[in-house]
């Protein structure tokens, strides 16, 4: 959803990074493909108001706009924009400072966040899974902004974003803890 957002506008050299309490994307845009601060807001927009968005444009001469979480001066916006040269490349950087709210924890690119998880040596994400599990204090909700297969356990929950919890507590026997449109669903009952 996020990825998909970021390449409404013509972009080039799309770089994305996701670790565990953050996301990282950089991507470059022609002059000719600015697109309007809209485009901006929107990807602000699509982020949880739990984590904190900052979307940095930045012109060969160094010269910098941020929006933070929606709040944007559409003058200064338009000030900046009739700055940059014909020629100019336009670089963005969005980075997620993410965090926990009600069980809900976000992951932004899920290829990213695994490969993330799988370089590291497994003392490593069982340390960064229980913090996280102490932070959420009962369960997690992974919500994650692409379609993936929902899978869950007594303790965490992976859901497409948009999925609607019902019960993260349940048995065997109990439904599965979501309602979403989701036709593939694993469910396991195994602690984690």
């Amino acid at each position: 959803m996020l990825i998909s957002l970021i390449k409404q506008a013509t972009i080039e050299k799309l770089n994305t990074k996701e670790r565990m309490k953050v996301y990282e994307s950089s991507y470059m845009i022609h002059k000719e493909n600015i697109p309007e601060s809209s485009y901006f807001t929107n990807i602000v927009s699509a982020v949880p108001k739990r984590d904190k968005i900052r979307i940095t444009l930045s012109n060969e001469s160094d010269d910098l706009f941020i929006f933070n979480n929606n709040v944007y001066d559409a003058e200064k916006y338009k000030e900046f924009m009739d700055g940059i040269l014909d020629d100019e490349i336009l670089e963005v950087r969005v980075k997620i400072d993410k965090t926990i709210e009600d069980g809900y924890f976000s992951v932004y690119d899920y290829n990213e966040f695994i490969n993330d998880i799988l370089k590291l040596p497994i003392e490593k994400v069982l340390r960064a899974f229980s913090q996280l599990l102490k932070e959420a204090e009962r369960f997690l909700i992974f919500d994650i902004f692409e379609q993936v297969t929902m899978f869950t356990t007594k303790t965490m929950c992976f859901l497409p974003h948009g999925c609607e919890r019902v019960n993260c507590e349940y048995s065997c026997a109990a439904e599965p803890p979501v309602r979403c449109g989701v036709s593939h669903l694993s469910r396991r009952n195994e602690p984690l």
